[in-house]
């Protein structure tokens, strides 16, 4: 305690009083993926009753384990068309508008993917109405669930209370990011700073509480359960001792850019560190070996795709505007290495006569076919070819052309990291923010493809592989 001696300082007991627990963003994701769960087993469940009824079987144990293979299926299929539609971010939980939105966007996902397979299966091999069952029960049961999650979250007691360490840029940021993001998951009570100048000062519409020697004191009068620490610089000798104490009583304590990148899935570029990069590791060799293979099987099987639509689009570029059919640009990729991309031409002829220039929303310099073949993303097909080549992959930076990188690696730091990996057809930053067509556009692109970088795994290139196809049925290109 702050006066004491530090013998008794480092006794912990009774620096917390005792609280209903709060629930962290991670354990919130949890519990509605476990009540997900729950949820699609039980509807699948009553699925499977009704088809027995129309069937004139007998619902039971037998007739459960004849038909098992539905949970998984189903199961995964929810969960599939859940983290396409970002169900489990923490943004989303309080929205419930927005949360109805996507729950009913999911299920039509689900039972569409079955009625494709259904339709390209052979006759009769599978039934027509088990997912139509699933569908009716699981859909108001998982808005009946989420409207439940609401209310219990929503509660006061199971709000995490929050103090900031730093009231500078970083700490604003930390505090902005609560603010906006989590208002369901956190309470912020206000700052702690050592700069005398800043006590008593009001930054966002928080008040500086205090200097890291109260930190022990304002932790146990606020009964607080997390400390986000934005310091950018060397942190106080006391203040550190202060905050370890606090961890060790049980008080969640994170940094500003983890609370920032498990928010957002993006990495705040303008608050790294000169050697954040050290905490990349590369994937390993086999991982690296499977996403090459899967290029390649991606790349043989969509050009022969495109062999056989070309045709068709050809003749639509070419009625619609003179000009040819295929553009080539420069682009530049990994470890700066430029090579050059194919694309069908979606603009008129000499669009850059003045130089380059980003596209804005509504460009005139898009033709008509141009619009719908950037809406479905059609025009980059040809890039597979890159692909095949070596030159990219399916998932990862959009590959940028040198004017371009040249002027925004001078403006925003750590730009030319997102060279460290191949470029891709599509990736998070494609999937996650529109077309971008300005520095700022650029910036926050950046923090996606750095988030990318840094968490690259065939796990989340699947995530950003399904997106792609939502953005693609949505027509949702640029």
């Amino acid at each position: 305690m702050v006066g004491e001696p530090e013998a008794k300082a480092l006794d912990m007991s009774g620096l917390l009083p005792a609280r209903p627990a709060s629930l962290t963003p991670k354990g919130r994701r949890a519990l509605l993926i476990a009540g997900d769960l729950i949820v699609t087993v039980v509807s699948i469940l009553g699925a499977l009753a009704v088809w027995a009824y129309r069937s004139k079987a007998d619902f039971g144990y037998q007739f459960v384990r004849a038909n098992w293979t539905w949970l998984p299926v189903l199961v995964i299929f929810w969960y599939a068309a859940a983290a396409v539609n970002d169900l489990y971010r923490p943004s989303l939980v309080g929205d419930f508008g927005r949360l109805t939105r996507r729950v009913f966007r999911a299920q039509v996902i689900v039972v569409g993917f079955y009625l494709l397979i259904y339709f390209i299966s052979q006759p009769r091999s599978l039934p027509r109405g088990v997912v139509g069952y699933y569908a009716a029960i699981a859909t108001p049961l998982l808005f009946a669930w989420r409207w439940l999650s609401l209310v219990i979250f929503s509660r006061q007691r199971f709000s995490m209370r929050a103090l900031v360490i730093g009231a500078g840029w970083a700490g604003a940021t930390a505090a902005g990011l609560i603010q906006e993001h989590l208002t369901n998951e956190c309470t912020l009570l206000g700052f702690v700073d050592d700069d005398a100048a800043k006590q008593g000062k009001v930054t966002n519409g928080v008040r500086v509480l205090g200097n890291g020697r109260s930190l022990l004191d304002l932790v146990r009068l606020n009964s607080v359960d997390l400390l986000v620490v934005a310091i950018t610089h060397g942190m106080n000798p006391d203040l550190f001792r202060n905050i370890l104490l606090c961890q060790q009583a049980g008080v969640a304590v994170v940094s500003m850019t983890s609370l920032y990148e498990q928010t957002l899935e993006r990495t705040p570029v303008h608050h790294l560190g000169e050697q954040w990069f050290l905490s990349f590791e590369p994937p390993e060799l086999l991982t690296q070996a499977v996403k090459r293979a899967i290029d390649v099987g991606f790349a043989c099987l969509a050009l022969l795709g495109f062999a056989l639509i070309l045709p068709f689009l050809a003749l639509a570029i070419k009625l619609d505007s003179r000009g040819p059919i295929f553009y080539k640009q420069q682009r530049v990729g990994r470890n700066g290495r430029i090579f050059w991309v194919h694309k069908l031409r979606s603009m008129v002829p000499d669009a850059e006569r003045h130089g380059a220039q980003w596209a804005i929303a509504g460009d005139p310099r898009v033709t008509r076919v141009g619009r719908v073949l950037r809406k479905t993303r059609l025009d980059e097909i040809p890039q597979v070819w890159n692909i095949l080549k070596g030159d990219m992959s399916l998932i990862g930076p959009r590959p940028e052309r040198p004017e371009f990188v040249a002027k925004l690696q001078e403006e925003i730091p750590y730009y030319r990291s997102r060279l460290s990996v191949k470029p891709g057809l599509t990736g998070w930053a494609q999937v996650r923010y529109r077309y971008g067509n300005s520095v700022e556009d650029a910036r926050i692109k950046l923090e996606y493809d750095l988030y990318y970088i840094k968490h690259q795994s065939l796990l989340l290139d699947l995530s950003i592989a399904l997106r792609t196809i939502g953005v693609v049925l949505s027509m949702g290109g640029t």
